[in-house]
C-alpha cells in the first residue's frame, strides 16, 4: 500500500471508531485509540490539509477532555494555508472565539465556513460569536444578528414545521409550553424571558428535565411545571424552546410597529416522548421566515 492508502485507511478505521456522536460523550480510551489512528495517518501525510485538521482536531479534544485548553491552532492555520475548508475554518474560529477572545477574527472565519458550507454548523457558531460581541458592545443590531444566526442551529431543526411554534404573536390569553434545550447553566440565564412572557399576558408551562423542576416550580411567574419524558399530554396555543425565546422577545417590536396581526392558532396537543422531545415535529427550513420576523414583515 501507499503512504495515502495507508493514511486513508487508518482514517476510515478512526472515523469508524469515532461514530456520528459527540467526542464530548465517548470514553477516553475511545478518543485516545482515534488519536492513534490520526497520528498514524499525519505521520504518512503531514503536509495534506486534511491530515492537519484530523490530527488537530483529535488533539483538542484529548486536551479538553482532560481538563486542558485548545492546542491545535497551528495545525489549522497550515491546513488553511494549503487549502480553505470550512472545517478547519470552524475548528480555528472556536479557538479565536472561545478561548483566545477575539471575536471579532472569528466572525470573519465563521462568515467564510458559512458560505462554502452552508447554513447550520457554522451559523450557529456565528450566532453565539455574535452573541459574544453582542455583550462586550452592547449593540442592539449586534443582537439582532446573533440570535437570527443562533436560530439556525441543528438541534431546532427538529420544531421548525410545527403549526404551533411561537415567533413572536400575542401571549395574552395564550398557553405558551416552553421546552428547555442546551446546558442547566443557559436554562437557569433564560429564565428572564418566561418572566417576559408572563408579564406579557402568557399561561407560561414548562417541559423540562427532573433536575430543574423544582426551581422552576418556585417561580411565581411559572404556571405548570412537567417533566419531560413522562409521556403526559399538555395543551398549548403555542410552543418554543427556551433558548428560542430571545431572539422573538425582540421580534415583537418590529410585528407590532409593523401593524402585523398574528394568524389564528388551533390548540394543540403534545405528547411527551421519551426522549424530551414534543410531538409531532415536523423539520422544515425556515430561515426566511425567522428573517421576515426580525424585520418586521411576518
Amino acid at each position: 500500500m501507499t503512504p495515502e492508502q495507508r493514511a486513508n485507511a487508518a482514517t476510515n478505521e478512526a472515523a469508524a471508531v469515532l461514530g456520528q456522536g459527540d467526542p464530548q460523550d465517548l470514553p477516553i480510551g475511545t478518543l485516545e485509540h482515534a488519536g492513534e489512528l490520526l497520528e498514524l495517518a499525519f505521520k504518512l501525510l503531514p503536509n495534506h490539509p486534511r491530515s492537519l485538521y484530523n490530527v488537530g482536531n483529535i488533539r483538542d479534544e484529548l486536551s479538553l477532555a482532560n481538563g486542558g485548553p485548545f492546542v491545535s491552532m497551528d495545525l489549522y492555520e497550515r491546513s488553511l494555508a494549503l487549502r480553505i475548508t470550512p472545517d478547519a475554518l470552524l475548528n480555528r474560529a472556536r479557538i479565536l472565539d472561545l478561548q483566545d477572545n477575539q471575536h471579532e477574527m472569528a466572525l470573519l472565519d465563521y462568515e467564510r465556513a458559512v458560505i462554502q458550507q452552508g447554513l447550520y454548523r457554522g451559523a450557529y457558531g456565528m450566532g453565539v460569536c455574535l452573541l459574544m460581541l453582542a455583550c462586550r458592545i452592547g449593540s442592539p443590531q449586534m443582537w439582532r444578528r446573533g440570535w437570527y444566526w443562533f436560530e439556525h442551529r441543528v438541534g431546532k431543526a427538529e420544531i421548525k414545521g410545527h403549526p404551533g411554534l411561537w415567533r413572536g404573536e400575542d401571549l395574552r390569553g395564550k398557553r405558551l409550553l416552553i421546552f428547555t434545550d442546551f446546558g442547566l447553566g443557559d436554562q437557569i440565564w433564560a429564565m428572564r424571558w418566561i418572566k417576559l412572557a408572563k408579564e406579557q399576558g402568557a399561561k407560561t408551562v414548562v417541559m423540562c428535565g427532573p433536575e430543574m423542576k423544582r426551581l422552576y416550580q418556585e417561580q411565581d411567574y411559572v404556571d405548570e411545571v412537567h417533566v419531560q419524558g413522562t409521556g403526559e399530554g399538555i395543551e398549548f396555543d403555542y410552543l418554543t424552546p427556551i433558548m428560542s425565546m430571545g431572539t422573538y422577545m425582540e421580534a415583537q417590536r418590529s410585528i407590532r410597529a409593523a401593524g402585523t396581526a398574528p394568524a389564528a392558532r388551533l390548540r394543540h396537543r403534545v405528547r411527551v416522548a421519551p426522549e424530551g422531545h414534543a410531538e409531532p415535529m415536523a423539520v422544515a427550513a425556515h430561515g426566511a421566515r425567522v428573517d421576515r420576523a426580525l424585520s418586521g414583515r411576518d
